[in-house]
């Protein structure tokens, strides 16, 4: 999100639902200071501005929705010690490009259909190449409380985003999720 300022008062209220009143009086100032505020009839003390901002920020971040909101629970994994041809059976079995690499249940990579793609024009005895030997890194991972928008970015750069909490994976994120949150 954009740093906030005092002119974001008036649009942030509204796409929030909010009337002045309400505001006022979740803040602890009066409704009269709010419309002053959003006329530029007034410049309020620093303490009543930041405790005004502070505010409308914390309920647009609690509106937006989180990773815990987005993710696809029951993530599909796969062994690093499988062969690739195991990749491929499950990702067509599931319908998915990509899935968490793990090893002893922990978390080590990742591999995809483009992966798969490079190292079938790459290697000649593609038939008996491991996981481990060509996945990626393993993508970002992020708590379930992050905010849509960070996970949207991380996408940017990222196959995917995995969802974990306290070392444990909860979910994975792909671009395709957050286009079906949009809708």
């Amino acid at each position: 999100m954009t740093t906030l300022t005092l002119s974001h008062v008036r649009q942030l209220r509204k796409r929030l639902g909010l009337t002045q009143h309400q505001l006022a009086k979740r803040v602890g100032v009066s409704q009269s200071l709010i419309a002053k505020l959003e006329t530029g009839r007034i410049d309020p003390t620093f303490s009543k501005g930041k405790a005004i901002l502070d505010h409308l920020e914390d309920m647009v971040r609690s509106a937006e929705p989180g990773a815990s909101d987005i993710m696809t629970k029951n993530v599909v994994m796969i062994d690093a010690h499988k062969l690739l041809s195991d990749a491929i059976d499950i990702m067509r079995k599931h319908g998915i490009s990509q899935v968490p690499v793990v090893d002893k249940d922990k978390l080590v990579g990742i591999i995809s259909e483009e992966i798969i793609l490079d190292a079938s024009q790459k290697k000649k005895s593609f038939d008996k190449l491991t996981i481990r030997s060509v996945m990626a890194s393993c993508p970002p991972l992020v708590d379930p409380t992050a905010p849509r928008a960070i996970v949207t970015t991380l996408l940017k750069h990222y196959p995917a985003v995995l969802v974990v909490e306290q070392g444990v994976l909860l979910g994975i994120i792909t671009k395709t999720d957050i286009l079906a949150n949009l809708v």
